[in-house]
């Protein structure tokens, strides 16, 4: 399967769309790039989220995993959760 990150700087920006090998590899970049953001004083707003691309409907869209989670979802909870690197949720 086929995954990107999405990150849009200055809203209404364009998004920047970098390729990443898997859900927990989009996340921990997500969680990089957002924190490296926080220190650049002319970024005033930003966004990012995680796609995956669906060969079937030929679309790209918003991943979550099998029990409904997204990206925001494992930001907010980054120390409780830990994921396996197919993206699925260890309990």
């Amino acid at each position: 399967m086929k995954y990107r990150v999405w990150n849009v700087i200055n809203l209404p920006a364009e998004p920047a769309r970098i390729p990443v090998d898997t859900p927990k590899q989009g996340i921990v970049l997500i969680h990089k790039m957002s924190h490296e953001q926080l220190e650049r004083p002319e970024i005033e707003t930003n966004a990012f989220g995680l796609e995956y691309f669906d060969e079937e409907d030929k679309k790209w869209w918003e991943w979550e995993d099998a029990d409904g989670y997204g990206v925001t979802d494992y930001e907010a909870l980054s120390d409780t959760l830990v994921m396996r690197d197919d993206g699925e949720q260890m309990d």
